[in-house]
């Protein structure tokens, strides 16, 4: 598997259990505790990707120009968020 596809596939893991089975039990419509679960579970997908790529010297593809893997992590992972996040205000009318 790509480092790209590795990332992605981190980071889709962790929108998908946080926003369809952690945050409808956990959050609801609360903001304050959607702010707090989003920022500790997008740390831990930070991390696990820190640990796999930090200090490596891999490059990133994003289709128009080349990244670290932070920058790709953060990209990625904030186009899977916007996604998971419109569909759970509209749900939950947050």
């Amino acid at each position: 598997m790509t480092p790209e596809m590795t990332i992605w596939l981190i980071n889709s893991v962790f929108v998908v259990t946080s926003y369809f089975f952690i945050y409808p039990i956990f959050v609801k419509d609360d903001r304050a505790k959607l702010l707090k679960f989003d920022i500790g579970i997008s740390l831990l997908a930070f991390m696990i990707s820190w640990k796999l790529y930090a200090n490596t010297g891999i490059e990133f593809d994003l289709i128009f120009f080349k990244t670290d893997w932070f920058w790709f992590s953060l990209i990625t992972y904030l186009i899977a968020e916007m996604i998971a996040f419109r569909g759970y205000l509209k749900m939950y009318q947050v």
